[in-house]
């Protein structure tokens, strides 16, 4: 903004008009500047709001984590699809038996490969692909 009322000072725009006709352009530029900055404000709350949102998703994860680390489980997963179906076999065609939901940890009893060579994990409720998840493994001491 502050380009632009030079560029017209430097035109002459500014200096051809009346006195009011630059108060007047100077007050547009000034509000415009103000709209700017609450934008800006706006947009900082918004993404305040999400690196909180982001912030509790993790303290969850943590804490389902920890749960888990009391349990005898060697692998576990994060789900990353938003919407994951649990199949009674390890394979596509077989019939869905559950859902998990996006950022669920899930305890893997064993890893399967199917006919196809697909990589599939057993969890207590099913079979699930291990293309959406993000596989840990625990570490015993």
């Amino acid at each position: 903004m502050r380009a632009a009322i030079i560029s017209m000072l430097i035109a002459g725009s500014l200096f051809a008009t009346s006195l009011d006709r630059r108060v007047e352009l100077l007050e547009m530029a000034v509000v415009k500047l103000i709209n700017q900055n609450h934008n800006l404000k706006t947009n900082l709350d918004l993404l305040k709001t999400k690196i909180d949102m982001q912030n509790r998703q993790i303290t969850l994860l943590n804490e389902r984590v920890n749960k888990l680390s009391n349990l005898k489980v060697k692998h576990f997963a994060i789900v990353k699809a938003s919407l994951l179906n649990i199949r009674a076999l390890p394979n596509t065609k077989s019939k869905i038996v559950g859902k998990y939901r996006q950022f669920d940890l899930v305890r893997i009893l064993e890893f399967v490969r199917n006919k196809k060579n697909e990589l599939w994990c057993k969890t207590p409720k099913g079979y699930i692909s291990s293309y959406y998840l993000d596989i840990f493994e625990r570490i015993r001491k």
